[in-house]
């Protein structure tokens, strides 16, 4: 594979997975449960149906990201090195997520904050959604802190040696001479 190698099958198929997360956030003001933990903006239907479309649907699209994400992630790593993956992954997904989490997410917890206690309801509800107990209120941008720390505990487990424990000896990838496993070792992160 070379840097130039696109695969425009999984573009399109992230693509898909992204416009499919309209759809998913359009039914979020219809399900059952929300304004009991706070959430500003719920109708007065409430669908168990779109309840049930909304967490396959969910469970779908991120398992989806986090797989192609893996998919590249071992690309990069094959092609940069443990060193270059690391810088690659903290300019492209840590730099983003820090300017993000100060600059978006001001922007998005105090509107809801704002309208949870503009209809008099406890603006700790609207909080709370957004933040696991007592954490950082990462919001949408879970994903991209999840996808950072998965990133490190695959470098730890490749670095001691424990990503091919599951595997039979003849499947597993024996190490070059440099630090990166074989190309064409599929199993190796």
């Amino acid at each position: 594979m070379t840097a130039e190698t696109r695969y425009h099958s999984l573009d399109a198929l992230r693509a898909s997975a992204l416009l499919l997360g309209i759809a998913l956030h359009a039914t979020m003001f219809f399900l059952p449960g929300f304004r009991a933990v706070g959430w500003p903006i719920v109708d007065d239907s409430q669908s168990t149906a779109l309840a049930v479309l909304y967490f396959i649907v969910h469970i779908f699209r991120m398992s989806l990201f986090f797989l192609i994400a893996g998919f590249f992630a071992r690309m990069l790593l094959a092609r940069l090195g443990a060193w270059g993956f690391v810088k690659h992954r903290l300019r492209r997904v840590g730099l983003p997520l820090l300017a993000a989490m100060l600059l978006v997410m001001p922007l998005t917890i105090v509107p809801m904050i704002l309208a949870v206690k503009l209809h008099g309801g406890a603006a700790s509800g609207a909080a709370a959604l957004l933040r696991p107990r007592g954490g950082i209120p990462w919001g949408h941008l879970w994903f991209l802190y999840l996808l950072l720390l998965l990133y490190a505990l695959g470098l730890a487990l490749r670095a001691v040696g424990l990503c091919t424990w599951w595997l039979p000896q003849s499947l597993r990838c024996r190490p070059s001479n440099s630090s990166v496993h074989t190309r064409n070792c599929m199993w190796s992160i």
